[in-house]
């Protein structure tokens, strides 16, 4: 039977326990490396392998990186049904470790220790520095500002979200069930990123790339592929606080962006203003239905969907608008290759494709992908 074994690497022999059976396959867990590969490397953090935060501490990063690329490509060709699909070389992340701006913490019940969820489970295991993580959450970790939350509101923290932006004090918003006003000092307060020569205000809550060095490769990948000119109409579908729109719309006639409503749209207007940018529109709404609202004249388009990707409604309405450039963001492999190809059923071509390491140490990748009219 096929057989997933975590902490191992290929190449390698290796004991392993089975810790899940299923009709089709096998988990197992490795226990002993008998034949380690050349590029396995010592995993800095001690709780490596039982925190669920990290998966490939233990492999050096040249090989994350072409393992990342590989599961790209091997996605394409099984999902997407491409048969030499045009991935080009990845994208490094400039940082390797502590680069994430943003964390979830849980707490470690009998004390005021935080933690990360166990691999597997929903146990928390106690962290007193994350390896991934910007050394001002590191900070924050070790000067625990909850220790000044009653026994009541502590009791009742369920999460503890955690964001850092260069310069700025971090934003700190504590989740739970019947929690006082005490324990929400600043839930309205915005952190500012600059990304492509941009200032953006993030609301706490609001989605934003935890890579904020990656986040700029990624941004001015899209931006190139997409070579938007002054006469373009751009529509950004699952646009945020504008990431994309903001820079697009330095370059283009005018953006539309889509974005459900909260926070993230709402910080859009604000986002624009402040970086001299008067031709962004704003569509709050799925995107579905901010499509269906839209009826010619889109020249260009950026998706960058969640994990589920775009889905078969979506995909209608984009063959129906029919861009002559589509930049597709993705962070789920297995998603973007099925929304590429009924994209490319549809009509379109597969130009290029480029894995953007977002997420060092990890197995969770992120792409960015162009397709053009046939």
């Amino acid at each position: 039977m096929v057989t997933f074994v975590s902490l191992g690497l290929p190449g390698e022999r290796v004991a392993a326990d089975v810790v899940e059976r299923k009709p089709r396959f096998l988990r197992a867990r490795t226990t002993e490396v008998l034949e380690p590969s050349a590029e396995r490397v010592t995993p800095p953090c001690p709780v490596f392998g039982t925190c669920g935060g990290c998966h490939w501490q233990h492999a050096a990063y040249d090989a994350q990186l072409r393992f990342k690329t590989d599961v790209l490509r091997d996605q394409l060709r099984r999902t997407g049904r491409f048969e030499r699909p045009p991935v080009e070389p990845p994208i490094p992340s400039p940082l390797q470790w502590h680069y994430r701006n943003h964390v979830q913490l849980i707490p470690v019940a009998g004390s005021r220790l935080v933690g990360f969820r166990r691999a597997q489970s929903h146990d928390p295991v106690t962290v007193e520095h994350c390896y991934i993580s910007d050394y001002r959450i590191n900070e924050v970790i070790a000067a625990a500002p909850w220790i000044a939350l009653s026994d009541r509101d502590w009791s009742r923290v369920e999460e503890i979200d955690v964001r850092v932006a260069p310069g700025q004090e971090p934003l700190i918003t504590y989740s739970g069930a019947g929690l006082s006003g005490a324990a929400q000092p600043t839930p309205s307060r915005m952190l500012r990123y600059s990304l492509q020569g941009c200032t953006l205000e993030v609301p706490a809550g609001a989605f934003f790339q935890v890579n904020l060095g990656a986040a700029e490769l990624l941004v001015g990948t899209a931006l190139e592929w997409l070579a938007p000119s002054a006469d373009d109409h751009v529509v950004d579908a699952y646009g945020g606080v504008g990431a994309f729109a903001i820079p697009l719309a330095q370059r283009a006639c005018r953006v539309t962006l889509i974005e459900s409503e909260g926070s993230a749209v709402q910080a859009v207007p604000r986002n624009a203003s402040n970086n001299g940018v008067a031709n962004v529109k704003t569509i709050a709404s799925t995107v579905e239905h901010g499509l269906k609202t839209l009826r010619t004249g889109v020249d260009l388009l950026l998706l960058d969907p969640p994990r589920r990707g775009c889905g078969p409604d979506v995909v209608r309405e984009v063959l129906r608008l029919r861009p002559r450039r589509i930049a597709y963001v993705s962070c789920e492999p297995s998603t973007l290759a099925r929304d590429l190809r009924a994209l490319c059923d549809g009509g379109y071509t597969l130009s290029r494709t480029r894995m953007v390491d977002m997420f060092p140490q990890t197995y969770h990748l992120e792409s960015v992908t162009l397709l053009s009219l046939a």
